[in-house]
């Protein structure tokens, strides 16, 4: 998947706020990436396409009918430019919108993307590499980030220093709720949650699908959980909150 951080700035560029803490930048980068490329192409076919954060075998889980992510890069120009992203010195990358905090009109070059990714790992080096490519496509610039799991450990989930990040779980076969609660919930912001800060406007949405589908008890029960997993895979579809890729065919993670 690529893990997204919505926390207000990063360590690398403090006083500015980050292009992904913007709900429209999250969208445009969602609509820049062609699951279905990266699935035939990087992953050789080997691998199941995914909307949410739930594996295949979970399928039933899945909001009824699903919300898939689109591949429309006219669509992602579009909203940057809505959003107030324009290459107004015409060297051919994105200013800042002229009221970002910290980085009013400033080019992208100058605050990129910054997008991590495993060195040691050919795939999400290839996938991590095909997202600095499409952004670059549309025109706002981006900081590659070529590390070992020592530097990503540091970088990632010390510091939070990211704005993307090719993240890759192993999930197995685990009850839905158990995992996703301790990935989303703001209660565990800093330790197991490296995505959404407990100061987002929308925390409280989704903190309490969580809540309500990790403490269903009977008469719920199961039914009860699934109807607040469906409830948050909206949520996480509506908010951008990561956008997951695919789960291997043979290895049971995303």
């Amino acid at each position: 998947e690529y893990t997204i951080n919505h926390n207000y700035s990063i360590s690398s560029h403090p006083d500015a706020m980050s292009p992904t803490r913007d709900e429209a930048v999250r969208s445009a980068i969602s609509y820049s990436v062609d699951k279905e490329y990266i699935i035939n192409n990087i992953l050789e076919g080997n691998a199941n396409r995914i909307d949410y954060p739930i594996l295949p075998a979970w399928q039933s889980w899945w909001p009824d009918p699903p919300y898939p992510h689109r591949y429309n890069l006219t669509r992602a120009i579009e909203i940057l430019n809505d959003r107030g992203f324009i290459d107004i010195d015409g060297n051919g990358w994105l200013n800042y919108p002229p009221d970002w905090p910290g980085a009013a009109g400033a080019d992208t070059t100058e605050y990129p993307l910054r997008i991590v990714f495993r060195i040691d790992d050919p795939i999400r080096y290839e996938i991590g590499m095909y997202l600095v490519s499409q952004m670059e496509s549309v025109g706002f610039a981006t900081e590659p980030i070529a590390c070992t799991s020592e530097q990503v450990y540091e970088i990632v989930f010390l510091n939070k220093d990211y704005h993307v990040y090719i993240g890759s779980w192993d999930l197995g076969n685990v009850y839905p709720p158990v995992y996703l609660r301790p990935a989303y919930h703001s209660s565990f912001w800093c330790t197991s949650n490296i995505v959404l800060p407990p100061s987002l406007p929308y925390s409280h949405e989704i903190d309490e699908y969580l809540d309500r589908a990790y403490f269903a008890n009977y008469p719920d029960g199961a039914e009860g959980a699934k109807h607040y997993i469906q409830l948050f895979c909206k949520a996480h579809f509506n908010h951008t909150v990561t956008i997951p890729l695919a789960a291997p065919r043979v290895l049971e993670y995303w």
